[in-house]
């Protein structure tokens, strides 16, 4: 089973990737966990590093997309293990709604859908995901969190050239809400993680996540 962690930047998908590590491991549940991209283990990994944190590098949506699915495909390997549970911060819904959010019209954004979702698990054969789970936070609130978050390997700057730029990180909400609403895919359950601009308990948000993973185990 493959649960994808996803939301806009700095919605904390991370640390609760953690959380509910430390508790399906104190149950006793073996699982997996990757983070995507996977900057220092694959070649496409580290291509996306650069483009991240390039300010003035314009490519097209589809060939970065190309990038993110390849780093994806380097891993599968590592997706497919015979493991019970496989752990994601990230997974095919991020490619599409990052990419996605850079496109002004419906028909745009349709058809880049349609074209991820195929390249992706049609052509490169990625699982689908058992769920998709929506971080949904608050603008104001992400950008605090990305503020904290430890220096990361690809970029020596506070945000990269998606995370500074707050209206594109709005564009990229409508777009998972999009997904949300369609249900594109696979299954999706979304996670308020504040409210008031104010984040909720991460333990409390890892607690219920695991709730969400073991009752589908149960399910299996």
């Amino acid at each position: 089973m493959i649960f994808a962690f996803e939301g806009i930047d700095g919605s904390g998908k991370a640390t609760a990737l953690e959380l509910v590590s430390q508790e399906l491991r104190a149950q006793g549940i073996e699982h997996l966990k990757l983070s995507f991209p996977r900057y220092d283990d694959t070649l496409s990994g580290s291509l996306i590093g650069k483009y991240l944190n390039s300010a003035s590098l314009q490519l097209s949506p589809y060939f970065v997309a190309s990038a993110f699915a390849m780093d994806r495909h380097e891993s599968r390997n590592l997706l497919i293990a015979d493991v019970p549970v496989v752990l994601c911060d990230r997974y095919i819904a991020s490619n599409i709604a990052f990419q996605a959010a850079r496109f002004s019209s419906e028909r745009e954004i349709d058809e880049y859908i349609a074209w991820i979702i195929d390249l992706e698990v049609g052509r490169l054969e990625a699982p689908i995901p058992t769920m998709n789970i929506y971080f949904d936070i608050e603008l104001e609130v992400a950008e605090e969190l990305i503020k904290r978050k430890s220096k990361r390997s690809y970029t020596d700057q506070e945000f990269d050239k998606f995370e500074r730029d707050r209206e594109f990180q709005r564009n990229v909400k409508a777009v998972y809400e999009k997904l949300i609403n369609e249900n594109t895919w696979s299954h999706w359950r979304k996670i308020s993680v504040s409210a008031d601009r104010k984040l909720r308990p991460p333990k409390e948000i890892a607690a219920e996540i695991t709730n969400l993973i073991i009752e589908q185990i149960s399910y299996a």
